[in-house]
């Protein structure tokens, strides 16, 4: 198959098509199990995409790969083949042609099972300890020395763990420090968002602190709508690509309790998502964005008025009204009066229509 075919038929400005990120997925599936040589690759095939979002369904199909081989990866045959290997390494039992091409032999033997570095560094770890630990205390031991490698007493050992681990993108404890740091980061950008715009909201900790338990992200306290036609009641910030699998599993275990709970609400995948998920789920009342919509999209709530300045108006009515220039009802003379009572009837009526309209609009977004 010709790599360079997509670029041209598949791209939508910026829109991610289905037949597109296939295209992708087998682009990955045929390269080494190299996550940054690999991202290499795609940048040069899919030179219109962006970096961030090719980089997301890279280690998503890499994690996907991890736990569909998990089992067979960490089977007592594989433990010990991966430590046999490692010990002929240490050893220097290796020949030339065959000596590691990166310098860290564990990242060697993930790449070549197309595994995970640090799981395979962590395997190692276990297997050299076993000996000493029962499992409770070896699982706990192993954590620690992962997370401070410091603490493994054999130094070429300590360094190949760190390396793996190092360069590892999706597990370990440098991976995850990674993930939440741009989680936080793009929360941030929505809350600045709203702050900026004046709009008020709770976040996940104000939420919990009143007793939610599955929150999203923010939580409106006046909804905002789209030009899309869709309420917003909640937002949640996803620092990823979507795809159908992972937004199916997000429907099924957060985006629907949200929907039942709060009503319509918004999802914003910050690196992409595929075009053709947008229409179905907003069906189900959930919007996708890759971004905070564009200030001219959104449709706010006209504020008619408020206890205070209903209150202000009455007693600047008070002050200004002088009897003596007004129509005296007892002579007779009382057909403007009637008339501006039945406008001020009218205008109340209109007004209630329209909170009403409002009211029923927010409602039946909610069960």
């Amino acid at each position: 198959m010709n790599s360079n075919f997509c670029v041209a038929t598949l791209l939508n400005k910026n829109k991610m098509k289905r037949e597109l990120y296939h295209a992708i997925i087998r682009c990955i599936d045929g390269e080494e199990f190299d996550l940054e040589n690999t991202l290499r690759k795609l940048k040069e095939i899919f030179p219109s995409e962006r970096p961030e979002s090719l980089r997301s369904i890279l280690t998503q199909q890499y994690s996907r790969k991890v736990k569909n081989t998990y089992s067979a990866q960490t089977s007592e045959l594989k433990r010990k083949e991966y430590c046999d290997k490692f010990e002929e390494s240490l050893n220097g039992n290796v020949s030339k042609d065959k000596q590691s091409e990166s310098g860290c032999t564990i990242i060697d033997i993930a790449k070549k099972n197309r595994f995970s570095p640090a799981l395979t560094a962590r395997i190692i770890l276990s297997e050299r300890l076993s000996l000493n630990c029962n499992d409770i205390d070896l699982k706990k031991h192993v954590k620690a020395l992962l997370k401070d490698t410091n603490l493994i007493p054999d130094g070429k050992l300590a360094l190949e763990v760190w390396r793996a681990c190092l360069e590892d993108g999706n597990y370990g404890h440098f991976s995850e420090c990674i993930k939440s740091a741009v989680g936080n980061e793009y929360e941030k950008r929505l809350k600045q968002n709203l702050r900026r715009l004046d709009i008020s909201f709770q976040d996940e900790h104000d939420l919990r602190n009143s007793g939610c338990d599955k929150t999203p992200d923010i939580v409106l306290d006046v909804p905002f709508a789209t030009k899309d036609g869709a309420i917003i009641n909640w937002i949640e910030s996803k620092a990823l690509f979507g795809c159908d699998e992972n937004h199916e599993n997000y429907l099924k275990d957060q985006l629907r309790c949200y929907w039942n709970r709060f009503g319509t609400g918004l999802v914003i995948y910050w690196f992409g998502f595929i075009h053709e998920m947008r229409k179905p789920s907003l069906d189900e009342g959930i919007l996708i964005e890759e971004a905070f919509p564009a200030d001219d999209q959104l449709i706010f709530m006209n504020r008619l008025y408020n206890n205070s300045d209903e209150l202000l108006y009455d007693q600047n009515s008070l002050e200004n009204f002088d009897l003596n220039q007004h129509v005296n009802i007892d002579s007779g003379d009382n057909s403007s009066v009637l008339l501006s009572m039945q406008d001020n009837e009218e205008s109340h009526k209109t007004l209630n229509g329209l909170v009403l309209s409002v009211t029923e609009s927010i409602e039946n977004t909610k069960i």
